[in-house]
């Protein structure tokens, strides 16, 4: 039996993979330059604007 690629699927594990590389990356980055709460700060602040964007616009 032959197995089907789910396109859904690999655009999930791609969509992660970018995404949490680049958030690797990018607080890597941050720590050198900026203090580690400060881009904790920012980081939570960021991921409150989007869930309250994607809240208020499924409402």
């Amino acid at each position: 039996m032959k197995a089907k690629i789910d396109p859904k699927l690999l655009f999930a594990l791609f969509g992660v993979a970018i995404i949490w590389g680049t958030t690797y990356l990018g607080i890597r980055i941050a720590v050198q330059t900026i203090p580690p709460w400060f881009v904790t700060a920012i980081r939570q602040s960021i991921a409150s604007l989007i869930l309250f964007s994607l809240f208020s616009l499924s409402r």
